[in-house]
């Protein structure tokens, strides 16, 4: 029994005496006390930012604090009420009463803490669903029967949102394609680690998927290890400290892993006014970055194979863009080029290539014909790519397909190569696949291009040059001959016959008459040193050697070949030829003229049936008296005369010690005119004196310009001129205004017309030879001197005529005579003290017995034709 008077506390007992008469003892102590630290932990419980019920054993609640109902009549309503009662009047649903009354009786019988989450929403209250967190703790008394129930309930809705929000996230990191991280930038010890990273960041690597996850490494450099790589980190980091708004890079490269990312940086504040964290993703642009260089690739040797560029560049750099996408793979090209394999990829060890290389185109079409007869184009995989080789190639699997034209013919095999045995992945036959199409496109596109180039120059007919390719080629060959000072000879022939066999037997078998003469042609050209093999057109053919000294035995293998007839469709056919020699630079100095001047000559040798005829200036349309004597006055005024200059050298060690100048006259509609024909004229007309001075002026002022002051010029002169009463002061006259020394000049003049004038040549040559200058005896050995008209004339040199140098060493009688002329003319000039020069020397062997025979000094074609000064000066200069 408790009692409450004024302001004390009491407590009771009833008792009865033995005897049986009650007695009542009660205890009295003052409230005050007592009453404050009631209403202290009431004010306590009322703060407390937790729900807070409590129940009698009956489940009635006999307290409630503002936390758990904030509304303070309703806690009224609800005191004296059990749970059913209050969530009714709330019209919560009757299953939450039932589940906490459960959690109630739960707890009452097992006198044990019990705890639940409640969700709920209260109709009344403009707020979403609620989450509680509900604990229910026993109390009992000192006798022990249940005597409160307190009941705790804490809102966990933010608590449990935030929860669910985190997981969210964390999951949505863990399952992310794209490595990601938390990286700590708060200055202190944690500064620039990482503070989390999801399972593909810690797989950063080349690793096959399901690879082993490496350990969490909180330094951002740990996460790599190859130098190079951690060196991007360091900077990619460095470059991070001058930020604080999101920011992307792009294209960041891993080198050592060759790996290339797009990495965003986004800014986290734990603080408003502090950044704390960066959250980084890269995302592996790795295959995008590849396959943008394979189509880079592609399109750059598209374009360099549509302007012409060379096909292994255009198809390296096709297959490189494939191994930038494939990088463990090696991309071949084995092209089938006529009969054989061209093989194209640098990643290929040469042994390979050569191995490749060793198969014929034939067996590569056999191949294919059998793996691929619909041709298709279709793939074939093999883990024995080269058989035997296997081991030393250092491949084991092989996926590859057939390349075709538009016309389906095999053009070769576009393969793929892999130092492991593995299943062809999707990619690698993608990538396989669309090469493929481009790169047939770019070898299609080569050949058609080659074709068109063929064509333009060759006759498809007989496969030789046509006369475009001609000019082409032989323009070359003609320059060279120029720089090096050489000379060829340019050959043009024509069928006799072919019109009579064309017009009765038919234009298809003249045509192939026509072709087997061209492989007769080319079979000559095979042991005989024949150049540039063309068909001008109908039954003319042309072509060039470079030793003019072998016309002769040419003419006689092209005549000898056509001996045996062809047969064409059972029929024999017999034919001729006529063949017309020009030859650079004695007859011309240019391509068109000496084509000219052979077609001349070949029709000389038709009209008077020989085989063959050298050009010679009858055999050109010619031009007479008035015509010529015209020409010749205006070559004169308009400069159509020109000095060319053929050295002479040293027989000993073909240095040059001397020039002599040689007059030309390239007529502009006729071309070369030779001096034998204008010089007799310029003589009739009185127009020697004339023309010598020119060759005077000319011929002193470019010797001028030659680095060796002593190099001598010898000029041809005619007996007219020595004759004239100013010969002398004229030479003088242009000697001395060019600075030239009288001792480096020779008079040349034939043997013949110093014979003919010799007592009125005297004095002239004698006053020339006092000024200083020599006299040289040109031709010597086609006239009629003698030892007294040399006594007389007292020359200083003796130039030996070609004619007994061509023949020199030859086995017959003219060969003996040429040799015992020579070593005659040898001895005199000895006995004499006069100098020397063999003329027209064209093979060595000729110089070598002019060497063996102690002859001074020679000249010809072997050592150099007549040079313009700019190809003398180059000579002289080297």
């Amino acid at each position: 029994m408790w009692l409450h008077v004024y302001d004390t506390f009491g407590c009771g007992l009833r008792l009865t005496l033995p005897s049986g008469k009650p007695v009542a003892l009660m205890t009295l102590r003052p409230v005050q006390e007592l009453l404050d630290t009631v209403s202290f932990y009431q004010r306590v419980l009322e703060e407390l930012p937790l729900g807070l019920t409590v129940q009698d054993p009956a489940g009635r609640y006999v307290y409630i604090n503002p936390h758990a109902c904030p509304d303070a009549e309703r806690r009224a309503q609800a005191l004296g009420c059990t749970v059913h009662e209050v969530l009714a009047a709330e019209g919560r649903p009757e299953a939450t009463a039932l589940e906490r009354e459960a959690h109630f009786q739960l707890a009452a019988q097992t006198r044990a803490r019990v705890e639940w989450q409640e969700a709920s929403t209260r109709p009344h209250l403009d707020a979403p669903q609620l989450t509680h967190r509900v604990a229910v703790p026993i109390f009992e008394d000192a006798n022990g029967p249940l005597s409160l129930m307190l009941c705790f309930a804490r809102d966990v809705t933010f608590t449990a949102w935030q929860s669910e929000r985190l997981q969210l996230l964390e999951s949505l990191i863990q399952v992310s394609a794209d490595p990601l991280a938390i990286l700590d930038v708060r200055p202190g010890p944690t500064y620039r680690q990482i503070i989390h990273a999801n399972p593909v960041l810690r797989q950063l690597d080349d690793d096959p998927p399901g690879a082993q996850i490496h350990p969490f490494h909180a330094d951002p450099l740990a996460w790599v290890s190859g130098p190079r790589d951690r060196q991007v980190i360091e900077n990619v980091l460095e470059e991070l400290r001058h930020h604080t708004a999101a920011i992307r890079m792009e294209d960041v490269h891993l080198p050592d892993l060759d790996l290339w990312f797009e990495v965003s940086f986004t800014p986290a504040y734990l603080t408003p006014d502090q950044l704390t964290h960066w959250t980084v993703v890269l995302r592996d642009v790795t295959t995008r970055r590849r396959e943008r260089a394979f189509l880079q690739n592609f399109m750059a040797a598209t374009l360099a194979a549509l302007r012409d560029a060379p096909l292994p560049v255009a198809i390296n750099q096709m297959l490189r863009g494939m191994q930038q996408v494939l990088p463990s793979w090696t991309a071949v090209l084995i092209l089938a080029e006529g009969e054989t394999l061209q093989v194209y990829g640098d990643r290929l060890p040469d042994g390979v290539c050569r191995w490749i290389g060793s198969r014929s185109a034939e067996q590569l079409r056999g191949f294919w014909a059998q793996h691929d007869p619909q041709r298709l184009g279709r793939t074939l995989t093999t883990h024995d790519p080269f058989g035997a080789y296997d081991q030393a190639a250092g491949f084991q699997t092989s996926t590859g397909l057939a390349l075709y034209d538009s016309q389906r013919t095999l053009l070769g095999t576009l393969a793929l190569l892999h130092p492991d045995p593995l299943t062809v992945p999707d990619q690698a036959s993608e990538v396989l696949s669309g090469g493929a199409g481009h790169i047939a496109l770019v070898i299609e596109h080569h050949q058609q291009r080659q074709q068109l180039q063929w064509l333009a120059y060759h006759d498809p007919l007989t496969g030789l040059l046509n006369r475009s390719g001609f000019a082409r080629q032989a323009a070359l060959t003609l320059t060279q001959a120029g720089e090096t000072g050489g000379a060829l000879a340019l050959g043009v022939l024509d069928l006799n016959r072919f019109k009579t066999v064309n017009d009765s037997l038919g234009h298809a078998i003249g045509d192939r008459l026509l072709q087997a003469f061209a492989g007769r042609l080319r079979a000559v050209a095979g042991h005989l040193p024949l150049q540039h093999l063309t068909r001008l057109g109908g039954d003319e053919f042309a072509f060039v050697i470079g030793e003019p000294a072998r016309m002769d035995e040419v003419s006689a293998a092209l005549s000898g070949m056509l001996g045996e007839p062809f047969t064409l469709e059972g029929r024999l056919v017999h034919i001729g030829l006529a063949l017309g020699w020009s030859v650079y630079p004695s007859t011309a100095a240019d391509l068109e003229t000496l084509l000219q001047q052979a077609d001349s000559a070949m029709y000389v040798a038709k009209r008077t049936g020989r085989a063959a005829s050298v050009y010679a200036p009858t055999t050109r349309p010619s031009i007479f008296g008035f015509e010529l004597e015209n020409a010749l006055h205006r070559a004169i005024e308009e400069d159509q005369l020109s000095l060319v200059y053929q050295p002479q050298v040293s027989v000993a060690d073909r240095r040059i010690v001397g020039v002599e100048a040689l007059l030309r006259w390239v007529h502009p509609e006729i071309g070369n005119i030779a001096p034998s024909e204008f010089i007799p004229m310029a003589e009739s007309l009185g127009l020697m004196d004339r023309l010598g001075r020119w060759v005077f002026e000319r011929a002193c002022r470019d010797a001028a310009r030659w680095p060796d002051p002593d190099l001598t010029l010898s000029i041809n002169v005619s007996v007219l001129q020595v004759q004239h009463p100013q010969f002398q002061a004229t030479l003088e006259a242009a000697a001395r205004r060019h600075g030239l020394g009288p001792h480096r000049l020779i008079i040349e003049l034939t043997e013949t017309a110093l014979v003919s004038d010799l007592a009125g040549l005297q004095s002239t040559l004698e006053q020339v030879r006092a000024w200083g200058a020599r006299v040289s005896v040109d031709d010597f050995g086609t006239g009629y001197s003698t030892l007294l008209f040399l006594r007389q004339l007292q020359v200083d040199e003796l130039k030996i005529d070609q004619s007994f140098i061509q023949d020199l060493g030859q086995p017959d009688k003219a060969g003996r005579d040429s040799c015992a002329i020579v070593g005659a003319t040898l001895t005199l000039a000895a006995a004499f003290g006069l100098g020397v020069v063999a003329e027209g020397v064209e093979t060595e062997q000729q110089a070598s017995l002019l060497r063996d025979m102690g002859c001074p000094s020679m000249q010809g074609w072997l050592i150099a034709p007549g040079l313009t000064q700019a190809e003398l000066l180059r000579r002289l200069e080297r």
